[in-house]
């Protein structure tokens, strides 16, 4: 399982226990629908994108920071270039200047980008949980 799959890690994410226990109750009932299966997939991706600016390497299990060294733009950066628009000339360079990884994560953390991701994906846990009761419910009714 990956790291950031660990109810630890959405923790340490900054995810609510209350969340967790929607995602792993999404998990467990509805990962093997498509919708399940997408709603799993970008709540992991948030956290992970939170996970990659807030975790040192020891605690991911890699580098930190590797998407932005990699030039994958994630949720913080995207929402960071919202206050910071220097962060699109980065973006469309990969952040292969010097410096460019460096002041990305300066901007990043000098916005709320980090939080908004963190609440996007508590708001995909929640649509989670209630996709789980109208599951839930249909079965219940028979439908």
């Amino acid at each position: 399982m990956p790291g950031c799959c660990k109810p630890p890690a959405m923790l340490s994410a900054g995810i609510s226990c209350l969340h967790c226990h929607y995602f792993w109750q999404v998990t467990r009932l509805c990962c093997h629908g498509s919708a399940g299966l997408l709603i799993d997939l970008s709540i992991l991706q948030f956290i992970d994108d939170v996970l990659d600016f807030t975790s040192s390497s020891g605690e991911l299990g890699k580098p930190n920071l590797n998407d932005i060294k990699s030039g994958v733009v994630t949720a913080p950066v995207l929402y960071a270039a919202e206050k910071h628009p220097e962060l699109i000339d980065m973006i469309q360079r990969k952040f292969k200047a010097d410096g460019d990884v460096s002041r990305a994560n300066e901007l990043v953390f000098d916005s709320n980008g980090i939080e908004r991701t963190r609440q996007m994906a508590e708001k995909y846990c929640t649509l989670a949980a209630q996709t789980v009761c109208t599951f839930a419910h249909m079965t219940s009714v028979g439908v």
